[in-house]
């Protein structure tokens, strides 16, 4: 399965991607050592990867099924030198050296919600190991002082999310709505906040997906040709 034109997906450990990998990982900007929490088959971290965001990023996913779909993905698309992908569990995670910027798109369901038949769609979308409190959490533990936190997440809980980063040391800087079109709320937020900043909140403007013809919007192309909101936030 191809992601673009330069990267194409080997396995998806029962799995696929979603749009949201694609914007996040354009949301990023470039640093040195970065992270991501909860990998899943690898699409966002080789997105990142193969736009040389980051010199060296560490994956980090907790089902070992998924673990191995990524680690066949970076492998087979020559990304080795630039992702260690490791199978491990947010909660438990620390590091020593700590990193620029962590990334991540945390479990958005309850856990007392309804569940997946698939156990691992199941984990991927609800907190069962940890939600965005935890994810926050371990994003605070591996950065340091100054770094960046990006993560994709639910408006309708925007609350708790920041909720959860104020209590981790950090602080919301630029937050972008993201519409399927403008007939519809807002599906996902992306959120760039930082540890131990000072308060100072930037809204951007919204991103429409997609325009009242069907096709994608002039901005939503351009993100997703350039894996990048640089033009897009000027």
């Amino acid at each position: 399965m191809k992601i673009n034109e330069n990267l194409t997906l080997f396995a998806i450990g029962g799995q696929a991607f979603s749009t949201d990998s694609y914007l996040l990982a354009a949301y990023l900007k470039k640093r040195r050592r970065a992270a991501e929490l909860g990998t899943g088959c690898g699409v966002c971290s080789m997105l990142a990867a193969a736009r040389k965001k980051f010199d060296h990023i560490t994956a980090y996913e907790l089902q070992p099924e998924l673990y191995e779909a990524a680690r066949e993905n970076i492998e087979k698309n020559g990304l080795s030198d630039i992702i260690t992908p490791v199978c491990a569990d947010v909660r438990k995670l620390t590091q020593t050296e700590q990193l620029d910027v962590v990334f991540a798109n945390p479990p958005y369901l309850r856990a007392d919600g309804k569940q997946s038949p698939d156990s691992a769609k199941a984990i991927a979308r609800q907190e069962l190991f940890g939600g965005v409190a935890e994810f926050c959490a371990c994003a605070s533990r591996l950065l340091t002082d100054g770094g960046t936190f990006v993560c994709v997440y639910r408006p309708d809980r925007m609350s708790e999310l920041f909720a959860a980063l104020r209590e981790n040391r950090f602080e919301p800087k630029r937050v972008t709505f993201v519409h399927h079109n403008t007939s519809r709320p807002a599906s996902i937020i992306l959120v760039e906040s930082r540890r131990g900043g000072a308060p100072s909140l930037t809204v951007s403007r919204p991103l429409i997906l997609y325009g009242e013809d069907g096709q994608m919007t002039e901005d939503a192309q351009k993100i997703y040709d350039t894996c990048s909101f640089k033009e897009f936030l000027k």
